[in-house]
């Protein structure tokens, strides 16, 4: 019994020296290694976990044909700023029927409370299978986020020196839900170095037609008819925003305008003003222009809004959007990103294209910025290009192609009056 004894203390001592053994030498590394899970499970923290990205969906229509290489800066941007995210973005194709079929699908994604979380949409001339045809409804319908409060603390965009006319276009009794991206306007240029027309501007567009200055003449004619009344569609109640019989007025006195030819035409292009074919030259050392603009029956100049950007009122991470957004409305952007070549019209920013603040590597003179400035702070009714644009532009080619009778442009008229009717309605 006392062997047993013995033999039972001899393997408490041997087991007791292997513990200590292992206590201090054997296991000391791993227990080194784990000690800070160790600790934070002794203070009673959870152990942080890698947190899951978010997706976002960004859809992109432009105006322009591009590539992905077109865009990667703009990519690589809000990439860098929208850390912890995803940003998945969608490209809607340009050809049918595969463009029908992308606009049904997202629409039907938009309407059961989906869809994506940022828009970025031109809205050109002429164009009606846009997502959203007519940005205003889809506004008043509340399918976008209010952004005011957003915008307050915006770390990027400044507010100020964004053009508050054509900003203000984007805003709803709820607040700011649109924020317009680029803009254009009826515009002609005259080389200042030769007789500049001895006319005061602004001017109403019954001004215009009675002038006796060619030039003044062909710059209201070259303008689009539309253009001449301001807003087209009075959206609170969804009908046109002037009579037939306003319509039959300005369509007659547009058809009997007389087109010289004198000066250029500007077709704003690739984020600058063209003459259609190449970008003007209005930096120092090329022309000095004096422009006219066609003036609108209130006396002041109609703007369209070419392309826009809001956020949808169903997404999951407002704050995050928002500086996609942020970075769109910089001056960095406005100034150097290739997307505004893709958007069609003019950066809001107000100094962008001066020799202050280039777009990219063309500025205009300080003269030249001098006079744009004059004009573009005669813009008193700026809109979004929808439908109801190529309902009117359509007279032209139907007066063209009837007897050009004052019966048959009265007909004419009264269809294409009726036409835009029923697109209100339906908007």
């Amino acid at each position: 019994m006392k062997r047993d004894r013995w033999h039972n203390t001899q393997k408490a001592v041997l087991v007791l020296s292997l513990w200590l053994f292992c206590s201090l030498f054997g296991c000391q590394t791993a227990r080194q290694e784990s000690s800070p899970v160790g600790i934070e499970q002794a203070q009673g923290q959870e152990l942080a976990l890698p947190a899951e990205k978010k997706d976002i969906r960004l859809c992109l229509d432009l105006f322009h044909a591009y590539f992905e290489s077109d865009i990667r800066s703009f990519l690589d941007q809000i990439s860098a700023r929208v850390q912890g995210c995803n940003v998945a973005y969608e490209s809607l194709p340009r050809e049918e029927p595969e463009r029908s079929a992308a606009l049904t699908r997202l629409r039907t994604e938009i309407m059961s409370g989906k869809g994506p979380d940022i828009f970025v949409c031109s809205c050109p001339f002429g164009s009606a299978d846009r997502v959203f045809p007519y940005p205003k409804q889809a506004a008043k319908n509340r399918l976008f986020l209010c952004l005011d409060d957003y915008i307050s603390e915006a770390e990027e965009m400044d507010w100020n020196y964004l053009f508050s006319p054509v900003m203000e276009a984007g805003r709803t009794e709820e607040g700011q839900q649109l924020l317009p991206l680029t803009y254009e306007f009826s515009l002609r240029m005259l080389d200042a170095s030769a007789s500049v027309p001895d006319v005061e501007r602004p001017m109403t567009w019954m001004q215009m037609v009675n002038s006796q200055t060619p030039s003044v003449q062909s710059a209201a004619r070259r303008g689009l008819l539309g253009d001449v009344f301001g807003e087209l569609g009075d959206y609170s109640r969804d009908i046109p925003a002037f009579t037939e019989e306003e319509f039959l007025a300005r369509a007659m006195e547009y058809m009997e305008l007389e087109d010289n030819g004198e000066g250029e035409q500007v077709h704003w292009y690739d984020g600058w003003l063209t003459n259609g074919e190449s970008p003007l030259n209005l930096s120092e050392g090329g022309q000095s222009f004096f422009m006219l603009p066609t003036y609108n029956v209130s006396g002041g100049i109609t703007a369209n809004i070419t392309a826009f950007a809001a956020i949808s009122r169903n997404t999951e991470y407002p704050a995050e959007c928002f500086q996609v957004l942020d970075y769109l409305l910089s001056q960095n952007a406005q100034q150097n990103d290739n997307i505004y070549a893709l958007l069609g019209g003019w950066p809001v920013h107000r100094k962008v294209g001066s020799e202050e603040v280039p777009w990219r590597s063309r500025t205009m003179s300080k003269a030249n910025f001098e006079e744009f400035s004059t004009v573009r702070e005669q813009i008193n009714a700026v809109k979004f290009y929808t439908p109801l644009d190529k309902a009117i532009w359509d007279i032209s080619a139907l007066w063209h192609s009837s007897e050009q009778t004052p019966e048959a442009l009265e007909e004419i008229v009264h269809t294409q009056y009726t036409k835009m009717e029923m697109m209100l309605a339906e908007s």
